[in-house]
């Protein structure tokens, strides 16, 4: 899969001069698939009797896109040309040029109503650790110190499951999204957990870390997820079998962040002395080993198309690697103060953080200089940061437990609302699909559901 080709730090496209490739793609085209975040369309296709699909990626169109500056029919025409048996074909010009008009309709539309307290719910006796919420944000899920996980109907804010077996702080969870049908957690009894998130029903313990769990993730297939421990470790487990895939090895303090790409065949993985290492999840081999960072690593994350990883640490900078070498393309330093959290649009133009300076950067990271929007303000320490997934709005989180509602815009970005409630800091914040959902999680104890 190919998209619209683009350089960090230089100009994407501009006009209506747009490249796709579809190599390959000459077969008998069966039906196009929508994709709206990040905007694209699959193609599925027959080959020898065999069901396939590609992408083309449309990542410049997004919420700010002058849709009278696009014409679906000539861009459907342009994807076609790159096409013989398409071209051949009216009926898949035209159904692709109505998709097309499609995803214009759903990323271009403007939401400004604003965000209200929806619910209020104290999940648990003992403090919380982290959140995660479903796709369509109908379900929640919870952690604590109390050893255990809650799953939570949104609507009511009512209790559904309480997950239990652990026998030491939970301290991390997650969602297979989209599917939306396995909860994982990750313990200090140094296991994991896997939940079918309907019955609570406990499908497997993982058990191949020899210190606690800092963080779980799944790979985008969900067939798959990572553990990253105080063992200096990460773990690859096979969800299907219910047994470890593989151990990876080689940091030199605590593994506390991780991320997989889009793809599901590579694991980006920080540790606390502030290493980051890229690893091939099909061979488990380390692909690459990044070093810049002087302080812990508190967030890392691949791009959409996999060929960058940002990573953010408490030494207050962020970097930039190319993962087609490794290396760091810019070392982003305009932050005075640790560098908590990072969240990246679908698109990943966008690059927003959360600093200990009080203080959120909006970086457009397709400008040539790495530009950036100060969103200032909060009166404490900016802990948390999220987009939503248009692209459109960042949430940020302070460790008053103020948060704020940003929008961004060919403009800018401008503060839209103050959503006051929680009375500490900050631990959890995410919204749903949609974008009609923000989920809250505080050091109050409590979690809030604000919805438009």
């Amino acid at each position: 899969s190919s998209g619209i080709n683009a350089e960090y730090g230089g100009t994407l496209w501009s006009g209506n001069c747009i490249s796709f490739l579809l190599v390959g793609l000459r077969m008998r085209v069966l039906r196009f698939l929508l994709r709206y975040y990040p905007p694209g369309i699959l193609v599925e296709y027959e080959d020898k009797g065999v069901i396939k699909t590609k992408t083309i990626n449309l990542l410049t169109l997004t919420h700010n896109t002058n849709p009278n500056l696009i014409n679906p029919d000539s861009l459907a025409e342009r994807i076609a040309l790159m096409e013989p048996l398409m071209t051949e074909t009216k009926d898949l010009r035209v159904d692709l040029a109505n998709l097309i008009r499609k995803l214009l309709v759903k990323i271009v539309t403007p939401n400004n109503t604003p965000f209200e307290l929806y619910q209020t719910f104290h999940p648990h006796s003992l403090p919380l650790t982290n959140i995660a919420v479903n796709k369509s944000g109908k379900k929640i899920v919870t952690a604590s110190y109390d050893m255990t996980a809650k799953v939570w109907q949104t609507e009511q804010g009512s209790e559904m499951l309480t997950l239990e077996g652990h026998q030491g702080i939970v301290y991390t969870v997650a969602i297979n999204n989209p599917y939306g049908d396995k909860i994982v957690t990750g313990s200090f009894d140094t296991t994991c957990k896997m939940w079918d998130s309907s019955t609570g029903k406990l499908f497997q313990t993982y058990s191949n870390h020899t210190a606690e769990v800092m963080v779980v993730n799944f790979n985008p297939l969900s067939n798959a997820f990572s553990s990253g421990s105080a063992d200096f470790t990460s773990c690859l487990w096979d969800i299907e079998k219910g047994a470890s895939i593989s151990r990876l090895e080689g940091h030199t303090s605590e593994v506390i962040a991780q991320h997989w790409n889009s793809k599901g065949d590579s694991l980006v993985t920080g540790c606390a002395s502030g290493e980051l290492k890229v690893w091939d999840t099909r061979s488990d081999l380390c692909t690459y080993t990044m070093a810049q960072h002087t302080d812990a690593i508190s967030s890392c994350l691949f791009n959409y198309i996999g060929d960058l990883v940002i990573s953010g640490s408490l030494d207050s900078t962020i970097c930039l690697w190319d993962m087609r070498t490794g290396q760091i393309i810019q070392k982003l330093a305009n932050h005075k103060g640790p560098v908590f959290d990072l969240s990246l649009n679908p698109s990943g133009s966008n690059l927003a953080t959360a600093s200990g300076d009080c203080t959120s950067m909006v970086y457009d990271l397709f400008s040539p200089n790495f530009s950036y929007h100060l969103l200032d303000g909060h009166a404490k320490e900016v802990v948390k940061v999220c987009f939503n997934l248009q692209g459109s709005k960042v949430i940020t989180g302070c460790s008053d437990g103020c948060l704020k509602v940003w929008d961004i815009n060919n403009e800018g970005v401008s503060r839209s609302q103050i959503l006051e409630g929680h009375t500490d800091e900050i631990i959890g914040c995410a919204v749903n699909y949609e974008g009609d959902l923000i989920v809250t999680a505080g050091k109050d104890n409590t979690c809030k559901i604000w919805t438009l």
